[in-house]
C-alpha cells in the first residue's frame, strides 16, 4: 500500500469468509471452478480462483484506499481502526458475490522494509524517546516541587513553634518583672507605713511624756538591753553621784561613736 505521505510498504492481511451451500452454485456458475488453483499475476503465488479473482482484488483496492487516507505512522498506530474500516468495506464488496465476510485481520506492517520507512520509524522512535524523557523530567520536577513544598511546610511549622515559644518566654519574663515590681512597691509601701507609724507613735509619746520623759524612757531601754553601762567610771572631784553617772554615759557615747568611726581592720586571710 501507499500512505498519504508517500510511503510504500507491504501489509500482511488475513480474510475469513464463509460460503453457504445455497450460494455455492452461484459462484460455480460465475467462476467455473472456484477451488481451482492458479498463479496470481500480482502476488506471483498460487491461489484458488475464488481468492485470485474475487477476494484478493477487493482486499487490495480497499486497503489502498484506506492507506491513502492517512499517514504511514497513523496506519501503523491505528491497526484496530484500520481492521474495522477494512472489514466493513470488504464485507460490503463480497456480499455482491454472496460471500459472507467474518473478519479482516491485519498482520505485519513492514514499514521498515524500505530505507525511507526505516528512517521514519527511527524518527518516531527518537520522538517517542524524547517524549518519554520529557515526561520523566516533568515527573522529577513535580516530585522536586512536592518535596520543596514539604520542606517549606516543615520549616514554617518549626518557625511557628519557635515563635510561639519566644512569645511565651517573653510573656513569662513580663509576668516575672511585674511580680518583682509589685513586690518592690509593696515593700516600699510597708517601709513607708512602718516609718509613718513610728513617727506618729513617737509624737504621741512626746505629747504624753514630754521630750525629757521620752529621752529618759529611751535611756532606760538602752540600759535594760545592756547597751549602756551605768556603773560610774568617772570620778568627779567635789561632784555628786549624778555627775559621775553623767560622765560615764558621756564616755559610753563617745566610745560608741569612736567604734563606729574607726572599725578594726579585718584579719589577714589564712595561708593555704
Amino acid at each position: 500500500v501507499r500512505s498519504k505521505d508517500g510511503f510504500t510498504f507491504p501489509v500482511d492481511v488475513r480474510v475469513s469468509v464463509n460460503i453457504s451451500a445455497a450460494d455455492a452454485p452461484y459462484l460455480v456458475a460465475l467462476l467455473g471452478s472456484p477451488d481451482q488453483v492458479i498463479t496470481d499475476e500480482h502476488e506471483k503465488a498460487n491461489f484458488t480462483v475464488l481468492e485470485s479473482k474475487v477476494i484478493l482484488p477487493a482486499v487490495r483496492a480497499i486497503f489502498r484506499n484506506v492507506a491513502q487516507e492517512q499517514s504511514a505512522l497513523d496506519f501503523v498506530n491505528n491497526r484496530t481502526q484500520v481492521e474495522a474500516t477494512a472489514t466493513s468495506h470488504v464485507r460490503k464488496e463480497l456480499e455482491k458475490f454472496k460471500i459472507t465476510t467474518e473478519g479482516v485481520f491485519v498482520g505485519n506492517i513492514d514499514l521498515d522494509e524500505s530505507d525511507a520507512g526505516k528512517a521514519l520509524l527511527a524518527t518516531q522512535t527518537d520522538k517517542q524517546m524524547a517524549l518519554n524523557q520529557e515526561q520523566l523530567y516533568a515527573q522529577k520536577q513535580k516530585a522536586e516541587m512536592a518535596r520543596a513544598e514539604l520542606v517549606k511546610a516543615q520549616t514554617q511549622a518549626d518557625q511557628q513553634k519557635q515563635l510561639a515559644e519566644a512569645e511565651y518566654d517573653v510573656l513569662v519574663k513580663k509576668q516575672v518583672a511585674l511580680g518583682r515590681e509589685q513586690e518592690a512597691l509593696g515593700e516600699a509601701r510597708y517601709i513607708e507605713i512602718t516609718a509613718e507609724a513610728r513617727r506618729k507613735g513617737y509624737e504621741a509619746m512626746v505629747q504624753a511624756l514630754g521630750q525629757q520623759g521620752v529621752t529618759q524612757l529611751e535611756l532606760m531601754k538602752l540600759v535594760a538591753e545592756g547597751k549602756v553601762q551605768i556603773t560610774p567610771q568617772v570620778m568627779v572631784t567635789n561632784g555628786t553621784m549624778s555627775d559621775a553617772l553623767a560622765g560615764t554615759l558621756l564616755n559610753n557615747a563617745a566610745a560608741n561613736n569612736a567604734a563606729a568611726t574607726h572599725q578594726a581592720p579585718p584579719p589577714p586571710p589564712a595561708k593555704k
